[in-house]
């Protein structure tokens, strides 16, 4: 998972490029069948989504702004999967616990890794929900 290239690092790495580089390595190991979960609203990590998938491996593009077959996004205010059988509703936007842009984005994104590794939609769903009450 890819979540953004932010210069928050850069007094280990040097400089930006290398700091980006140094995230992107998470995929060097990956291979077909495997996937990766990258956030394509930032403009550090979304380069990524490109370069990984032309290896072969399934990539699930995070956006808060745009669908992506496949994708985790935001849909009318709700965080929303777009899976094989459909587009699957998870949670209102504004019942998340933890607020602001890079939280939804998160949450997209670990609804994306748990469905990923074969959590249902059903479970997602159910979970979301609990977490809110």
């Amino acid at each position: 998972m890819l979540l953004n290239v932010t210069p928050d690092h850069l007094d280990w790495h040097g400089t930006h490029a290398e700091y980006a580089r140094a995230k992107g390595r998470i995929f060097e190991n990956q291979s077909e069948g495997d996937t990766a979960v990258i956030d394509v609203d930032d403009p550090g990590s979304e380069p990524f989504a490109d370069e990984v998938k032309a290896r072969g491996v399934r990539v699930v593009r995070v956006s808060r702004f745009e669908r992506h077959a496949g994708g985790a996004t935001l849909v009318d205010g709700v965080l929303a999967l777009e899976t094989p059988g459909g587009l699957v509703r998870l949670v209102q936007e504004d019942e998340l616990r933890i607020r602001g842009a890079h939280n939804t984005s998160n949450a997209l994104a670990a609804a994306a890794a748990a469905f990923a590794l074969g959590v249902s939609a059903r479970d997602l769903q159910e979970g979301c929900a609990r977490s809110n009450r």
